[in-house]
């Protein structure tokens, strides 16, 4: 089990902790770790903060007992047509325009797993508009040529 899902079950345990309880709960861990974990659900929507006069506390979201599947399936539902033109583009070997689509949707994700998806659909598409080509035509359509720029 890693350290993002005990603290979650921790904190589902255990409701309205400050961070220095949840990384007193795991002396066996890096605390960096642990913040970064519940960080990290707190992005994804699974915990919910609330400010006090001593800090912040942490609680489960009621209905973030779901998985990251079925926030994934959801999320590919509500972006299915974005999905569907940027893998036309790539059919077309347009990739640099895919890979704006890819990066619309990576600004747009709810969840890490969804967000790590996108940003690899992204690369690739790069990395598919790049080969074959050398590192001039991957430039701008400009040469450098010393002082001015000189238009080919």
């Amino acid at each position: 089990m890693n350290i993002t899902q005990m603290a979650f079950e921790f904190i589902a345990k255990n409701p309205d902790q400050k961070m220095r309880d949840i990384i007193a709960a795991f002396p066996d861990c890096k605390p960096v770790s642990v913040k970064s974990a519940v960080y990290r659900l707190y992005t994804e929507g699974r915990l919910e903060t609330k400010a006090t006069s001593c800090g912040f506390i942490y609680r489960v979201i009621n209905d973030a007992s779901c998985c990251d599947d079925l926030q994934d399936d959801f999320k590919s539902r509500g972006n299915l047509e974005q999905e569907k033109a940027a893998k036309k583009l790539e059919e077309r070997s347009l990739y640099r325009r895919a890979a704006t689509v890819w990066h619309q949707l990576s600004t747009s994700s709810c969840s890490q797993k969804t967000l790590e998806y996108y940003i690899r659909q992204k690369n690739a598409c790069l990395r598919k508009a790049r080969m074959g080509k050398s590192h001039t035509e991957c430039l701008l359509a400009v040469n450098y040529c010393g002082g001015d720029l000189c238009i080919d």
